[in-house]
């Protein structure tokens, strides 16, 4: 499925049109959307779409990938932008590949299902548009502003997570557990891994003079880089804040283990005495008769008493 936007920045219009149409509009100087949902599209027909549109045939084949990755490609007819969002359900992470094609007259948003940045865009471009556009351009500030958005979302997710799971090593800790705190520290480094791709396209966008960014808009995506590592920050301190607690939890396991085999040394220890002395009773037969048994049991009974004496003492019980 696709949808096709017509824009005209003189009269401030906006509105559908068919591909037909938008071919015609693309030759008369207009801009035109094309926004290309192709999970279940069929790939030729897609290809044409974009081919008809004026994008590049590698280009518009290369945008029917579907690996999650990311890259910037500039060209003299295109620049080709591929980033990656993602959606956390649990603690998996589900990757979300985004290609933004810009030519002069049009802009091809390419995805494979439901696409938070995509979402938010077309909740708000439309205000945008008739407020403050005054050109192409501003599609790119849009397509960058609600990416933040995006993986800043993403990120609140992942400390509300992270909450969750240092909460769970507090409470009865099981072999689950840990399978949840490997999987959410690996989604946090898969999603680092994608965002950093994104934030060197953003870096590249804001200072390498393009006919498909402007120069006023490039000082809103300058000031975006900054914006974007500040997140990425963010998102590496989820992880470490994960790894502290498990060490902590690790920690205090440890102490508790020691606790037991400090306490277990001591009994043993405590034993001994009380060992070798029944020991020695029965080699000489001590206590094995009605007249030693009461003078045997009452000399147990005391060196248990003076040993136990001297562990409370000594604190060590």
């Amino acid at each position: 499925m696709f949808t096709i936007r017509e824009f005209n920045f003189d009269t401030k219009h906006e509105g559908p049109v068919e591909l037909e149409g938008a071919v015609t509009a693309i030759k008369e100087g207009r801009f035109v959307w094309l926004d290309m949902d192709v999970r279940d599209q069929d790939p030729a027909r897609a290809h044409h779409a974009m081919v008809q549109c004026g994008v590049p045939d590698a280009i518009a084949r290369d945008a029917l990938a579907d690996e999650p990755g990311g890259k910037l490609n500039v060209g003299a007819a295109a620049l080709h932008l591929v980033i990656t969002g993602g959606k956390l359900t649990g603690e998996k992470l589900t990757l979300q590949r985004m290609d933004v094609i810009f030519t002069t007259n049009v802009m091809v948003t390419v995805h494979r299902g439901e696409v938070d940045t995509f979402n938010r865009i077309r909740a708000v471009y439309r205000d945008d548009f008739i407020k403050f556009a005054k050109g192409p351009s501003f599609l790119v500030f849009e397509l960058w502003t609600h990416f933040l958005s995006s993986v800043a979302a993403l990120v609140n997710e992942f400390s509300d997570r992270v909450d969750d799971a240092s909460a769970a090593l507090e409470g009865d800790v099981n072999v689950e557990t840990f399978a949840r705190i490997r999987a959410l520290s690996k989604a946090v480094l898969t999603m680092h891994k994608h965002v950093v791709p994104a934030r060197d396209a953003l870096d590249t966008m804001s200072t390498r003079k393009m006919v498909f960014v402007n120069e006023a808009t490039q000082g809103f995506l300058l000031n975006m880089v900054k914006t974007l590592e500040r997140t990425m920050e963010d998102l590496m301190t989820c992880r470490e804040v994960l790894e502290d607690s498990l060490d902590l939890y690790m920690s205090l396991v440890g102490f508790k283990t020691n606790q037991v085999m400090s306490k277990l040394t001591v009994v043993t220890f405590a034993s001994l005495p009380l060992f070798v002395i029944s020991s020695v009773a029965s080699v000489v037969g001590f206590g094995a008769d009605e007249a030693t048994r009461a003078p045997f049991l009452g000399t147990l009974g005391v060196a248990t008493i003076f040993i136990l004496f001297l562990m409370r003492h000594w604190k060590l019980i």
